[in-house]
């Protein structure tokens, strides 16, 4: 399976059944029915619950947080076509997140949440998160932001204190990698000019075991839903096709900016178009060459960010003695996160 989409949405609440039909409405509109469905703020649960989630989508297998009537709670919806690969299903004991385990070849465990307004429950979510294993995508509505500059304007609170140790401790602990950090205001407040708040508190995260799947993912807000104060974020998980495919090559053109990569295709096509009297015969010889150069580099590339990383650990741990736990710990986060590096 080469391709996985995944649309996450705050709907503040599901009593009202027209509310499923509206949600039901727009998934049908999208260009591509997603293979999983995150839903957060349902407020009710139980029995009224699956009948609301049928309403959304009937053929979709739900699974959803035992919380209580009127509180929040999560949900994930899994497309027909994945069900025979769902192994396993956990629920978080603070009702703020469910978790489905798909096997091979999706080998990925994706998580909804809809983290708590309380602070002391927040950070009882994050500690419960990292008891969690493998390749993990926690997607859906944190309740914070860890930078004042996710909030509109800059109005508002960041997580602080405890809290912030908590948070910082889940992402060293699984070194999490934000990848919905471009998508922007994710919920809006309706007001305008001074009263006007809103802040990216809807995000994506993965671990860097994830990452090494080769898993390239895309995430985009869309706005064209008028259901709640939250847009729906949507993300693209698309797995590195294998070196050596038949056809035109896969290329990251970050990669372009490599001198020695440049000059070796241009050696591989000058070489190629010189020796073969067929053009076609050529350009698939050169097709194979460019994803060969392409594959070397990008595993050279991989192993240098990773020993970077190693070496920027080592050296904060040398302050480790001087900084307070939580800056550590985002210190550490933040540096082994950076694109720089």
């Amino acid at each position: 399976m080469d391709y996985l989409n995944i649309v996450s949405l705050n709907n503040k609440g599901l009593i009202d059944p027209v509310r499923a039909n509206i949600i039901n409405n727009w998934k049908r509109n999208l260009s591509k029915s997603p293979d999983v469905l995150c839903l957060q703020e349902l407020k009710i649960g139980g029995h009224k619950l699956s009948t609301h989630l049928k309403i959304i989508d009937g053929h979709y297998k739900w699974f959803f947080t035992g919380h209580d009537q009127g509180k929040g709670g999560a949900a994930i919806g899994v497309n027909p076509k994945l069900v025979h690969l769902i192994k396993g299903v956990t629920k978080s004991s603070s009702n703020q997140w469910v978790f489905v385990s798909f096997d091979s070849p999706m080998d990925v465990n994706i998580v909804s949440l809809y983290a708590s307004n309380c602070r002391n429950l927040r950070s009882k979510c994050w500690e419960e998160l990292k008891n969690l294993q493998g390749n993990i995508c926690i997607i859906g509505d944190f309740s914070m932001v860890t930078n004042i500059n996710d909030r509109l304007n800059k109005k508002g609170a960041c997580i602080y204190g405890a809290e912030k140790s908590c948070w910082y401790s889940l992402c060293h602990f699984h070194d999490l990698i934000d990848h919905s950090e471009h998508t922007g205001i994710t919920w809006h407040n309706r007001q305008s000019n001074e009263n006007a708040l809103g802040a990216r508190l809807d995000r994506c995260y993965t671990n860097s075991s994830f990452g090494k799947g080769f898993w390239e993912i895309s995430a985009v807000t869309n706005q064209s839903l008028f259901l709640s104060d939250h847009f729906p974020i949507c993300l693209t998980f698309k797995r590195n096709f294998k070196p050596f495919r038949a056809g035109w090559p896969h290329l990251d053109a970050r990669m372009l900016k490599f001198p020695s990569l440049i000059n070796q295709i241009k050696e591989a096509i000058s070489w190629h178009f010189s020796h073969n009297t067929s053009a076609l015969k050529s350009w698939e010889l050169v097709v194979k060459d460019i994803q060969k150069i392409f594959a070397f580099y990008k595993d050279k590339v991989f192993k240098a960010r990773s020993l970077r990383k190693a070496k920027i650990m080592e050296a904060l741990k040398l302050y480790d003695d001087k900084l307070r736990c939580e800056e550590y710990l985002e210190a550490s986060w933040s540096l082994a996160n950076s694109r720089r590096f």
